[in-house]
């Protein structure tokens, strides 16, 4: 089902330059939709709560049309997140009487996507010009551990577009290595969700200073 949702949106991707001008024209202020009062961005960055996940990033209030985002921990009631999309939400809000101690206190609900605007991933040093990815790297960088040395991401492609695996090369320890899209969304890992033959052109995009991986132990992309 996930590989069907992904090849839709690359379908609608191709297809945009072809779409309906005829539909009825949304009122704007400013650069905003009428009526928004909830901005989705469109991908998704880590962040922490009670443990370490991938939260999406909002605007509402005074950040409404600016460049500013903040992290948005939890979830909107009626309303299903996909990557590559700005949204233009209405949403009305709740406060919560007794929040979880890592969660938001107030709960929101959609009334309705007022418009979304898909986005095209481009780049050409993902590393410096993928936000969800130049985060990921920095958090690496700033909490080694001590399997640090072996962790690196590398760059494929998979049916023609651009992923990223987060791979580990420890020759003791066997792990699974999780597959990203160009937003940042989880795909699959290698050998479930992924076959490894669909990936090519591999290339090392990122590894530890103290990298410990080399030809000497048999390491490969």
């Amino acid at each position: 089902m996930e590989y069907r949702r992904i090849l839709v949106s690359l379908f609608i991707l191709l297809l945009l330059s072809c779409s309906n001008t005829d539909e009825p024209t949304i009122p704007v202020v400013g650069n905003i939709p009428e009526g928004t009062n909830l901005r989705i961005n469109f991908y998704r960055q880590l962040c922490f709560g009670e443990g370490r996940f991938q939260c999406m990033l909002a605007q509402e209030g005074e950040q409404l049309g600016t460049e500013s985002w903040s992290n948005f921990f939890g979830g909107i009631d009626g309303f299903e997140y996909e990557g590559g999309y700005i949204y233009n939400l209405e949403v009305r809000t709740r406060t919560i009487e007794n929040p979880p101690a890592d969660g938001s206190s107030i709960a929101y609900e959609l009334i309705r996507i007022i418009s979304q605007e898909e986005i095209t991933c481009e780049f050409e040093n993902p590393v410096e010009d993928l936000p969800w990815l130049k985060t990921e790297i920095e958090f690496r960088q700033q909490n080694p551990t001590e399997d640090s040395q072996y962790c690196y991401i590398s760059q494929s492609e998979l049916n023609g577009n651009p992923v990223f695996i987060y791979a580990d090369c420890n020759p003791f320890i066997n792990k699974i290595s999780p597959v990203l899209n160009c937003f940042g969304e989880f795909l699959g890992f290698i050998g479930e969700g992924v076959n490894a033959s669909q990936l090519s052109e591999a290339r090392l995009i990122w590894s530890p200073e103290d990298f410990s991986c080399g030809l000497e132990q048999g390491f490969s992309l």
